[in-house]
């Protein structure tokens, strides 16, 4: 699966397949992880087959 390439700068885009894994990023996921102090995901495959889950910390966002 692919994200459209003409995604506007300031849309940051992710996929999740049926297991809610993230299995695509837009092409700006970097600037995203950067401009949010997440050094540590800047980086395409510390993201990628990983549970959406893993990234969401918050308790009201994970009831969601």
């Amino acid at each position: 699966m692919t994200i459209p390439a003409n995604t506007p700068k300031n849309i940051y885009k992710y996929q999740i397949d049926e297991n809610d894994k993230i299995n695509c990023v837009s092409e700006n996921w970097d600037k995203f992880a950067e401009e949010n102090d997440a050094a540590d995901l800047v980086s395409k495959p510390q993201v990628l087959n990983r549970p959406l889950w893993d990234f969401i910390s918050d308790r009201e966002t994970r009831h969601l």
